[in-house]
């Protein structure tokens, strides 16, 4: 457990909720692209997964079938638990929701990560927010596949699945036209999970930068991450984004391993809640919203949106600790029962005699 991170994941959902209080900001004059600095969660989420990868796998390397199933179980139970909510909102409610509807295969490549076309011209699945987790489990598909074929050898697969990324990037920009699960899964930001596991074979287990540098440069790319959210450049946000991330998460890292870590039980379990919090913010920041009056005063819409945001990080919380966590923890009970138990074989004729 790096403590420090579990801040960095808490931090990271906190401002995806701010891309999606369109429904507050709208009455309170505020426009939509001033709110695009929360889209930082997503590339601090990104370059989390990619350090992650490595510096999980470099302390106990899994056998790719091991580490598969493991991301499948962390990743996939809670999430078709949402967009299956989500399709039945669709099926009985349409009027409730936008671009989505209760389309059987649009259903279908949600939940097995295929990417397509809505029809607002958007690639989003069923639930909206997964357009995210496509990505994540691209990146685990490619590190898997990997860990495979180098067999288990951590450092060698992170060289080559950053090199697979950058050639899957280069691949996307140069094929034209390309189909739509191209253009997705080739998209520049893929490159900020080969920035996070490029932080973690700089640092290793045990390497680190001085605390006296560690702590201004912290507050220097935080504040490039969430300039480069809002206004970006034109650059590609790999670069724009991903690398203030990546240097956050080097600091943050660091700082850790200086013995600067934050311990706090109400920060770490909004750090365990992260993910929870991402998939089910929208049904709270959505209905709210949707129930404003159409004149609702200033102070009414301030209230409400505050009033939102702790109920979305409540609901997060107790989708945690009463769904999710326990929901994972039998599912991977259940996979370890099923990968140490004995082989059933025929009872060869000299046993039966």
């Amino acid at each position: 457990m790096i403590y420090n991170l579990q801040i960095l994941r808490a931090i990271a959902a906190f401002l995806v909720l701010f891309v999606h209080i369109d429904l507050f900001a709208r009455p309170l004059g505020i426009e939509k692209r001033w709110l695009e600095f929360g889209n930082a969660g997503v590339d601090l989420f990104f370059v989390l997964s990619g350090f992650l990868m490595v510096h999980t796998a470099s302390r106990k390397p899994p056998a790719a079938s091991a580490f598969a199933a493991n991301r499948v179980l962390r990743v996939v139970p809670l999430y078709w638990v949402c967009t299956l909510a989500v399709f039945l909102i669709a099926a009985t409610r349409p009027e409730l929701l936008g671009a989505t509807r209760a389309s059987w295969l649009e259903l279908l490549k949600s939940l097995m990560f295929i990417p397509f076309i809505k029809s607002n011209g958007l690639a989003m699945p069923v639930l909206f927010v997964g357009w995210t987790l496509n990505y994540e489990m691209f990146f685990y598909a490619v590190f898997a596949a990997f860990l495979w074929l180098t067999r288990s050898n951590v450092r060698r697969t992170a060289f080559l699945s950053i090199g697979m990324l950058a050639l899957i990037v280069i691949f996307g920009a140069w094929v034209r036209p390309a189909p739509v699960e191209v253009r997705f899964f080739a998209h520049p930001i893929v490159l900020e999970f080969a920035l996070g596991m490029g932080v973690a074979l700089a640092l290793g287990q045990d390497r680190t930068i001085p605390r006296r540098m560690a702590l201004p440069l912290l507050a220097v790319a935080l504040a490039a991450l969430i300039y480069g959210a809002l206004l970006g450049s034109g650059l590609p946000r790999a670069i724009v984004c991903g690398i203030p991330a990546a240097i956050v998460l080097l600091c943050a890292v660091s700082l850790e391993r200086s013995g600067n870590c934050f311990r706090h039980r109400a920060v770490q379990l909004l750090g365990d809640a992260s993910y929870a919090l991402y998939l089910t913010h929208a049904f709270v920041l959505q209905g709210i919203g949707k129930l404003l009056p159409a004149k609702a005063s200033t102070t009414t819409v301030l209230l409400a949106m505050v009033g939102a945001f702790a109920l979305a990080q409540c609901l997060a919380i107790l989708v945690h600790m009463v769904v999710e966590r326990p929901m994972t923890r039998r599912l991977r009970m259940m996979f370890q029962q099923h990968r140490t138990a004995p082989v059933q074989t025929q009872p060869t004729l000299a046993e039966e005699l």
